[in-house]
C-alpha cells in the first residue's frame, strides 16, 4: 500500500480515536459521579477510598487513553468508512489497500494508486469524522466531568457535616468536665490569645490546642498545653492571629466544642495629605503637601485634609480646640479617603476623631495642626539719614529697609519743604542678598529744591502691599525733619569767646537769648509734629489727616533765624 494513502488513513483512525476517547472518558466521569453521589448521600464506609479517586484520575485517563490508542488499526476498515463518506472514490481505497495479487497488472494498479492520491488531495478524507460528531463527544466529556466534580464537592460537604456533628456530640459528650476559656471571643488583629482548658474528674496526659480555618477544616495550628502546677488546668496560646480561625482543645479523652475567633481592627488614620489652595495676595500656587500633620499656610487660605483610613468608617469628623466639629466626607472614588475643606484665618488643631459601624473608637488619638502666618503689615527701617541739619546746596542721601511677608507692590518716599506742596517720590526696592529685606534709597538735591536757610525739610518713607481681605494697604514709616541751616555758617570746636568780646555782647544779651529759645521752641516743635505724626499713624493709618496735620505745622516753622516759631518774635 502506498504510503501516502497509509498517512491518510492514518489521519481519519485518529478521529476515530479521539471520538472514542471522549466517550470513554464520559462514561468514566458518569461513573465517577455516581459513586460520590452515593457516598454523599448514604455515607457508606465501604467508599471511604473515594476520597483518593482525583489523585489515581490521571493514571486512569491514561489507561483509557492507551486502550483508545489500540483500537481502529484495520486499514481496510477505515478504508471502507472513507468509501461510504466519498462514494465516488468507486471501490478504488479499498481496491489499493487489499494486497496485491500476482494476476494484478501492475501498471493498472499504480494508475489507480495515483487516481486514489488525486482525489485524497482534492478532498479532506478526515471529514469522515466529522467537527460535530468529534466537538459533540469531547462536549458531553466536560459536562460529565462537571458532574463528578460537583459530586465531589457534594460528597465533601456532607462528610464534613457528619464529622462535624459527630464532634458536637462527643463534646457534648465531654462538655460536664471540661471547660475551656474565653471561649468565642473577639480580639484585635495581630494580637495573641491565651487559652486555657480546666477538667474535672479526671486529668488526661496530653492536650492540644488545635486551631483551623473559618471556612475550611485544615489545622493552622498545634501546640501542646502545658498543665499549671498539680492543678487541672491546661494553658496554651495563639500568637499574632491575622486573620478570623476557630479553635477547639484535644485530649485523648475527646475533643472538645469548636470555638470562634474573629479579629477587627481599630479604626486608624494611617496617611494624611494637605491640599493648600493659598490667597490671591500671597502669590502662591496651589499645592499638596504628602503624608504630613502640621502644615503653615498664610491667612485667608483653603486648606483640605486628606485623611486615609486603615477600613471603611462609620463617623469621622475633626475636633478643634474650642470643640468645633467638622466632618470628613468620605471620597466616591476611593471609600478608604476622607477629606474636609477650612478656610484658616488663625492658627487651628484638630483631633482625629474616628468610629467604625462596632461603635469603636480609634485606639490611638492623632492631631493635625496648621499654622497661620499673619499678613502684618510692611515694616519699615531707616538705615540711612534721620534727623539732619543740611546745607542749602547738598545732596541728602535717604534709606530705607522694608520687609513684607508677601509681596510688596509699590514703595516710596514723600518729601516735603517748608510750605511747598509735598512730593510723593516711588521707588523701586532691591531684595537683599540675606533676610527678606527690600533696600529703597533716594538722594534729595536741595540746591534743585531751591532750599533756603532755616527751612524744614520733612520725608518719610511708605510702602504698600495686600492685606488679608485682598484690598490695598498702605502703611507711612516714621517722619524725620532736615533743617536747613545756612551756607556760611562755620562751627570751631574748642573755642570760648574772649573777654572782648564778652563784653561787646552784653548789650546784646537779651537777643541771644531770645535766639535760644527759638531753637528750643523750634526742637519742641520738631517733636510734637513727629509725636502727632506717629499717633495718627498708628490710630488711623490715613495718609491724607497724617499729612494734612504736618504740612500745618511745618509751615509755622519757617522763618529766617528761627523767629517765626518764637512767641514775641522780638527783635
Amino acid at each position: 500500500m502506498d504510503l501516502q494513502i497509509q498517512t491518510s488513513l492514518y489521519h481519519v483512525a485518529n478521529r476515530f480515536r479521539l471520538v472514542r476517547m471522549g466517550w470513554l472518558l464520559a462514561a468514566f466521569w458518569v461513573c465517577l459521579a455516581v459513586l460520590f453521589l452515593l457516598r454523599g448521600l448514604g455515607n457508606h464506609a465501604a467508599l471511604s477510598w473515594l476520597g483518593y479517586a482525583w489523585l489515581a484520575s490521571p493514571f486512569i485517563v491514561g489507561l483509557l487513553w492507551l486502550l483508545s490508542r489500540i483500537g481502529y488499526r484495520d486499514t481496510k476498515w477505515v478504508a471502507t468508512q472513507v468509501e461510504s463518506h466519498f462514494p465516488d472514490l468507486k471501490q478504488r481505497l479499498i481496491t489499493v489497500t487489499s494486497p496485491a495479487t500476482e494476476s494484478d497488472s501492475r501498471f493498472l494498479r499504480k494508475s489507480l494508486v495515483r487516481e486514489t492520491m488525486q482525489h485524497a488531495r482534492s478532498h479532506d478524507w478526515q471529514s469522515t469524522v466529522s467537527t460535530g460528531r468529534l466537538l459533540g463527544a469531547w462536549f458531553v466529556q466536560l459536562i460529565c466531568l462537571f458532574l463528578a466534580l460537583s459530586a465531589s464537592v457534594y460528597s465533601s460537604s456532607q462528610r464534613q457535616a457528619t464529622s462535624d456533628v459527630a464532634r458536637a456530640e462527643q463534646a457534648a459528650a465531654l462538655m460536664p468536665s471540661l471547660s475551656v476559656d474565653p471561649g468565642h471571643i473577639e480580639i484585635e488583629r495581630g494580637t495573641d490569645l491565651v487559652v486555657t482548658a480546666r477538667f474535672g474528674g479526671w486529668v488526661p496526659q496530653e492536650v492540644w490546642l488545635i486551631a483551623s480555618g473559618v471556612d475550611s477544616n485544615t489545622d493552622l495550628a498545634k501546640t501542646p498545653m502545658q498543665p499549671s502546677l498539680s492543678d487541672p488546668v491546661f494553658g496554651g496560646y495563639l500568637k499574632r492571629i491575622e486573620n478570623d480561625l476557630s479553635y477547639h482543645v484535644a485530649s485523648e479523652k475527646g475533643d472538645s466544642e469548636s470555638y470562634r475567633v474573629k479579629v477587627f481592627d481599630y479604626p486608624a488614620m494611617v496617611r494624611s495629605d494637605a491640599e493648600i489652595d493659598p490667597p490671591s495676595y500671597s502669590n502662591q500656587e496651589k499645592k499638596i503637601v504628602p503624608d504630613t500633620k502640621r502644615v503653615s499656610v498664610p491667612e485667608g487660605t483653603k486648606l483640605t485634609w486628606i485623611c486615609r483610613m486603615n477600613k471603611a468608617i462609620a463617623k469621622a469628623e475633626l475636633v478643634d480646640q474650642d470643640n468645633n466639629v467638622i466632618p470628613l466626607s468620605a471620597s466616591e472614588a476611593d471609600p478608604l479617603t476622607y477629606s474636609a475643606t477650612i478656610e484658616l484665618q488663625e492658627s487651628r488643631r484638630w483631633k482625629v476623631k474616628l468610629l467604625d459601624s462596632d461603635g469603636r473608637q480609634s485606639k490611638v488619638e492623632e492631631s493635625l495642626s496648621a499654622k497661620v502666618i499673619v499678613n502684618k503689615e510692611p515694616d519699615i527701617r531707616l538705615a540711612v539719614g534721620g534727623d539732619l541739619q543740611v546745607s542749602p546746596l547738598q545732596e541728602v542721601l535717604l534709606q530705607a529697609f522694608v520687609r513684607d511677608d508677601f509681596q510688596l507692590s509699590r514703595t516710596g518716599v514723600t518729601v516735603s519743604l517748608g510750605d511747598s506742596e509735598s512730593v510723593e517720590i516711588e521707588l523701586k526696592g532691591t531684595r537683599q542678598t540675606k533676610g527678606a529685606d527690600y533696600e529703597v534709597s533716594h538722594i534729595v538735591d536741595l540746591e534743585t529744591m531751591n532750599a533756603q536757610p532755616d527751612q524744614l525739610l520733612s520725608y518719610f518713607f511708605w510702602a504698600e502691599d495686600t492685606d488679608s481681605q485682598n484690598q490695598g494697604r498702605r502703611v507711612d514709616g516714621e517722619m524725620f525733619f532736615a533743617e536747613v541751616r545756612p551756607f556760611e555758617e562755620i562751627f570751631r570746636e574748642g573755642e570760648s569767646p574772649s573777654s572782648s568780646q564778652q563784653q561787646q555782647n552784653q548789650p546784646g544779651q537779651p537777643q541771644s537769648q531770645n535766639g535760644q529759645k527759638a531753637e528750643e521752641l523750634a526742637e519742641l516743635q520738631k517733636k510734637i509734629i513727629s509725636g502727632t505724626w506717629n499717633v495718627l499713624r498708628r490710630e488711623t493709618r490715613s495718609r491724607r489727616n497724617v499729612t494734612q496735620v504736618f504740612r500745618g505745622n511745618a509751615n509755622s516753622h519757617d522763618g529766617s533765624n528761627g523767629k517765626a516759631c518764637c512767641g514775641d518774635g522780638g527783635e
